[in-house]
């Protein structure tokens, strides 16, 4: 029985990798997450984005170094095309304290601040229905044994943070 060859990348591919995934996560933090520009941008668009994310995704599962290059580069330019129609449209990219979320099929801005809703919702009202909280209402409406109970756990387990240690 003959073994699957293990192929890798080469250290420009990898190298291009790990831009490109830093580019992609620079747009998601400027622009939203995937369910944000889906409501947004026009059907057209989005399925041919979709087609481009699914050839990305075979090229980098067969491990081609020449094709895996060839398809960050059409990424590199199909979020350049999102991005233009973004624009096109007259939508803006979030601001750095306002945060967009698809909760159960509804799309919730959330500041930080109470004061920051009205601003948050003028800016972005016109982009369809949504709904605006700040993280002090949230806050308001946690119980207080509740919170009681995670700062006792923060004070037993110094501050009981979450670490994702990732395989290299």
């Amino acid at each position: 029985m003959k073994k699957p060859e293990n192929k890798t990348y080469s250290s420009v591919t990898l190298k291009m990798l790990e831009e490109y995934q830093a580019e992609k996560k620079e747009f998601h933090t400027t622009w939203g997450d995937k369910h944000r520009i889906d409501r947004l941008v026009g059907v057209d668009l989005r399925v041919k984005f979709m087609k481009a994310e699914q050839l990305f995704k075979k090229s980098v599962a067969e491990k081609n170094d020449i094709q895996t290059q060839k398809m960050i580069q059409m990424m590199r330019r199909a979020y350049v095309a999102l991005m233009n129609e973004l624009m096109t449209l007259g939508y803006k990219p979030l601001e750095p304290h306002i945060r967009c979320f698809d909760w159960d099929g509804v799309i919730w801005y959330v500041t930080d601040l109470d004061y920051e809703i009205p601003r948050a919702m003028q800016r972005y009202k016109h982009e369809g229905e949504a709904n605006f909280i700040s993280i002090q209402e949230l806050l308001r409406c946690v119980p207080k044994e509740l919170m009681d109970m995670r700062l006792e756990l923060a004070m037993m387990f110094e501050g009981s943070k979450f670490v994702r240690i990732e395989k290299k």
